[in-house]
């Protein structure tokens, strides 16, 4: 509609461009939301139902990689829709005959999309199913003991509170009782 009022290829562009960019930064700011909820979502309800729960967190190179991503997915992504607008007689995008008669090019170009994202989600289901089947194998692996009534813990005490000698006799003699501990 655009092009039949006057637009020339440049506003086309930036206004392309401009749509792609609002879309792939709301995208964005989804998945940053998402990644964030989805993070205090496992360190809330299961904190110890996935190992190294305290090291999870979501970093700066990752948050760099997903911008760096976002920058570059809105250029092929917002200009896309121009590979379809090659067409030099406007009358028929107006009428609708526009997706009758797309050439050999738009008709390659949406067949090729099709089949990507078909492809992209048969592996992302595979991978999600192997990943599945990983993870119940190694609940059902054996350890080589018998870990039921075993009680583990950590002690970790601030070094600038136990440098006088009283507290570092403390220090060590509870960390030789806990080498040792007597029998109950």
């Amino acid at each position: 509609m655009r092009l039949a009022l006057g637009a020339g290829a440049r506003r086309m562009v930036r206004q392309f461009l401009a749509e792609g960019l609002v879309l792939v930064t709301l995208g964005a700011v989804l998945g940053t939301i998402l990644a964030f909820a989805g993070l205090r979502l496992i360190l809330t309800l299961a904190p110890d139902s996935v190992p190294r729960t305290g090291e999870m967190r979501v970093d700066s190179a990752g948050a760099g990689l997903h911008c760096w991503s976002v920058g570059h997915c809105c250029f092929p992504f917002g200009l896309a829709p121009l590979a379809q607008i090659r067409e030099h007689n406007l009358a028929n995008w107006i009428r609708g005959a526009g997706q009758r008669s797309m050439g050999v090019g738009g008709q390659t170009l949406r067949k090729a999309l099709v089949v990507t994202e078909i492809a992209l989600a048969v592996v992302l289901v595979i991978g999600s199913g192997l990943m599945i089947r990983a993870f119940w194998k190694l609940q059902q692996v054996q350890m080589g003991f018998d870990p039921g009534g075993t009680l583990t813990f950590s002690v970790s005490l601030p070094a600038a509170g136990y440098k006088n000698p009283e507290r570092l006799r403390f220090v060590t003699t509870l960390q030789s009782r806990l080498r040792h501990p007597c029998p109950v």
